[in-house]
Order: C-alpha cells, then structure tokens, then sequence
C-alpha cells in the first residue's frame, strides 16, 4: 500500500515537473517571439527607421511588396528587387555593388548595406543595432510610389529619423522638379507569428534538442520523465515480491 502511494507521488510529481517545464518555455518562446512590424517605404527618402532593435545572434526576416517609380511616375517602375537597367552610374550609388533601384537595408548607421529585395532572411545577425531600410539609388527627390515592408524579429524601438545619407547626384537635376517633403514613417505592428526559422538558432544541443528548450529545460524535462516512469514502475510493479525473487527468498 505504502509502495502505491510512493508510486502515486512520484507520478504526480513528475508530470507537475513537466508541466511547468512545458508552460515556462513556452511563456518564454511567447516573449521572445517578436511583433511583425510593417513599414512604408518612400523611395524619395534614402533611409527609413524599421523601428526595430536587433541583437547578434537574433533572426531577421523581411519580406517586401509594391512598386516604386524612379525619374518620375513614368520611368523605370520597380519592385523591390530593383531593374536590370540602371539609368545612371552605379558608382554614385547608395551600394554601388548591389541591384540598383532596390530594396536594401543595414544595421545601425555605420552598418554596411545588404541586399534585401522582396525576400530576406538571416537565422542570426551578424551585428547589432538598429535596422534601417534604405533605397539603392543616388538621387531621390524625383522618385514616386512606395513599398511595403514587413520586418519579423528584433525589439520594437522609437521611430527615429536618420541623418541625410543623399550621395550626390551624378546628372543635371530636372527643370522643374517637384520635391515632396519626406512622408512620416508609418508603422502598424501586430502579434503575429514569425516566420520558420530553424529551432537550432534557439541554442542548446543535446539528446532532448528536439523539445526546442534550453538546456535548463530539457535537465528538468529529463528529470520529470524520471520521475513519471519510476512512479508507474512502482505502481505497476510489486515491488516486495521482485526484491524476494531477487534474493531468493
């Protein structure tokens, strides 16, 4: 009777164990989980804050919509991937290495620009800092449209306005151009899930890697299936008579 209810405790305890392993982790997974932050992008604006803060080691994802016009409405339309015709020369440009008249981003004002387009993502950041979208081209007041960029990662910050990046324009300004001032940055955030990422980014090797825990996680999810599969062997098992057995009794 005494070894039925030991057995009893046992399984009690162990699948309270698990359970708040279970419910810790994934309270933690939630809080780490980050918004998915959407932002507007003006062409005729260099650099735009995301909003978002990342850490080395965070994932980023961003995915990109919409189209830009570039030398006024009816000249070279974009998507975020850019054009294969560049009307002017790439050495002016923002990146003079990458598509120009697309999508490009860094992190943090010194960061070194990296291509984005419609897609990107990085299971872990190599810096950290502020992410700031950007557009490749060397001249800006006569670019029209916009697009649209969804950033999944990172910490939501203030909206801040970076300094002028403009590099100097490479031909004759337009006769007449129509400079529009900056639009606000806009910005709608939302809890959402992120998008796939491979569970090894969360760290933490190991026999239970599978669980996506930590190693403090996976140690007290090992030590509740302990715990649960020696209290049903007891409670299953007489364990008076195997002890006799065994010693020959």
């Amino acid at each position: 009777m005494r070894t039925r209810r030991g057995a009893l405790a046992l399984l009690i305890v162990g699948a309270t164990v698990l359970t708040l392993v279970s419910a810790s982790e994934t309270m933690a997974s939630a809080e780490a989980n980050p918004t998915s932050t959407s932002v507007a992008i003006v062409p005729s604006v260099p650099w735009t804050d995301a909003g978002v803060n990342f850490a080395a080691g965070q994932t980023l994802n961003i995915s990109a919509s919409g189209t830009a016009f570039f030398v006024g409405l009816r000249y070279y339309p974009a998507s975020p991937n850019g054009t294969l015709r560049c009307l002017r020369a790439m050495a002016k440009f923002v990146a003079p290495t990458l598509q120009c008249y697309s999508l490009i981003a860094k992190i943090g004002l010194d960061g070194t620009p990296f291509e984005v387009g419609t897609s990107f993502t990085a299971l872990s950041v190599a810096t950290s800092g502020e992410l700031y979208l950007g557009v490749n081209d060397n001249h800006f007041p006569d670019n029209r449209g916009s697009w649209t960029v969804v950033v999944n990662g990172g910490t939501l910050t203030p909206v801040t306005t970076p300094p002028a990046t403009t590099p100097p324009a490479t031909v004759a300004p337009v006769t007449t151009p129509l400079v529009i001032a900056p639009a606000p940055v806009t910005r709608t955030v939302s809890k959402a899930a992120p998008a796939p990422v491979a569970p090894a980014t969360k760290g933490g090797g190991g026999v239970l890697a599978f669980t996506g825990f930590g190693p403090l996680g996976q140690l007290a999810t090992l030590l509740g299936a302990i715990l649960l599969l020696l209290g049903l062997f007891l409670y299953f098992v007489d364990v008076r008579r195997a002890l006799s057995w065994l010693l020959g009794r």
